[in-house]
């Protein structure tokens, strides 16, 4: 695919001219018309968790995240998008040495979950999710570990009464 941003690079070199990482400094903000992402194990594993196949290799479409590279550490700053009718916040980090640190706020509409028995969530609500009509389940995520060998921690923050609108689409 393609994109386009903005980037600004700060780094000091060693003797081969290449960037000390420790030192490496960047912020930028880029524009991806579309991104599909295919087999990322720490989004793969919230697919499973949750039981939410949608976020399983995932296309998401018109995102500017913003991100700052300081200290060994890519940080994204926090971003709204939507993987098919999931609205979603994540902001969070990841360093050279492969951790990551990353937190999502989804929201999820109940009329989803009605469609099949989701078990994981409806463990979280305490009650069965077809008992729900036109409610929106917002759930947090924290993804710690590594990339290639994620923990994935989940907590359900709210039940929204009524339908949630997607900014994105209606704009």
């Amino acid at each position: 695919g393609s994109y386009s941003g903005e980037i600004n690079i700060d780094s000091d070199l060693d003797m081969a001219l290449l960037p000390l990482w420790q030192d490496f400094f960047s912020k930028g903000q880029l524009n991806i018309p579309e991104l599909a992402l295919m087999g990322f194990a720490p989004l793969d594993m919230v697919a499973e968790k949750l039981q939410l196949a949608k976020l399983k290799n995932p296309t998401m479409r018109n995102l500017d995240p913003a991100y700052l590279i300081e200290g060994g550490r890519f940080r994204l700053k926090p971003i709204d998008f939507s993987i098919d009718n999931y609205r979603i916040t994540a902001s969070g980090s990841n360093g050279l040495d492969k951790s990551i640190d990353y937190k999502m706020t989804i929201q999820v509409p109940a009329s989803e979950l009605k469609s099949k028995t989701n078990t994981f969530i409806s463990q979280l609500l305490g009650r069965d999710v077809a008992a729900l009509t036109d409610e929106t389940v917002v759930i947090d995520v924290a993804i710690g570990g590594t990339m290639t060998s994620p923990d994935i921690q989940t907590s359900l923050v709210q039940i929204i009464k009524g339908a949630v609108t997607d900014p994105l689409k209606d704009a």
